[in-house]
């Protein structure tokens, strides 16, 4: 996504200090079919990966734990290793992201910012979502993505 509007003097073309300026976030959504590559990635690589107060904590689901973060490296190393890389976009400000249903993403705020989050079933997605709700059954009771 790029930033682009009238400048002072009628031009349109692409500002980069605008998109500095106006760009809160970027997001890497993965496809719902990578999830199992994605998985043993994460199981394979979890010794790798730094952990809050330097404590790597024991892997319940790799997903739903939400303990990692994939960087630049791990990123190349999936595709290396998996054939697998998300769909990395850039969110600006006054711009909406709707994922699909099931599909990992991940998100590195560029500047401070204020998530609003507004989770919805569509029609379409209904068999997803309860696949999702069957996997998150067998989550220990004390699980965050139980809450």
């Amino acid at each position: 996504m790029n930033f682009c509007g009238k400048n002072t003097d009628g031009s349109d073309h692409f500002r980069k200090q605008e998109v500095a300026e106006y760009c809160g976030a970027q997001w890497d959504v993965f496809r719902r079919q990578d999830i199992p590559k994605l998985v043993e990635y994460l199981r394979r690589h979890s010794n790798e990966f730094t952990h809050t107060y330097g404590l790597q904590k024991l892997v319940g689901h790799p997903i739903l734990d939400q303990n990692f973060f994939l960087d630049t490296t791990h990123k190349m190393r999936l595709k290396e290793e998996f054939k697998i890389e998300p769909w990395t976009f850039e969110q600006h400000v006054g711009e909406a992201v709707i994922i699909p249903a099931g599909c990992p993403y991940q998100i590195r705020n560029l500047k401070s910012c204020v998530n609003v989050v507004l989770d919805f079933v569509s029609p379409e997605n209904v068999t997803v979502c309860n696949q999702l709700i069957d996997e998150v059954r067998l989550l220990p009771e004390n699980h965050n993505a139980k809450v």
